[in-house]
């Protein structure tokens, strides 16, 4: 259970309690499972490897795009 004293500053969590001088509660977010991209699932941004994953596919997307220019003279917009 997690709790907040506020008039003893203290917060109640796992059986303890942790005293503070100031508090900054922020509420979390979660990755949207149903955002798309370009009709691919969106990709998260959690972790390192997320990270590198993304940086992978923009890496690659811009090869791909320099390909197609190389081959037809001309690219997508």
């Amino acid at each position: 259970m997690l709790g907040f004293d506020l008039e003893h500053r203290t917060v109640r969590a796992h059986g303890f309690e942790l005293p503070y001088d100031y508090l900054i509660v922020a509420a979390g977010a979660t990755t949207p499972i149903l955002a798309m991209m370009n009709g691919a699932a969106c990709p998260r941004l959690k972790t390192i490897e997320d990270a590198l994953e993304i940086r992978r596919r923009i890496l690659l997307a811009y090869e791909l795009a320099e390909r197609e220019a190389a081959l037809t003279g001309k690219h997508r917009r």
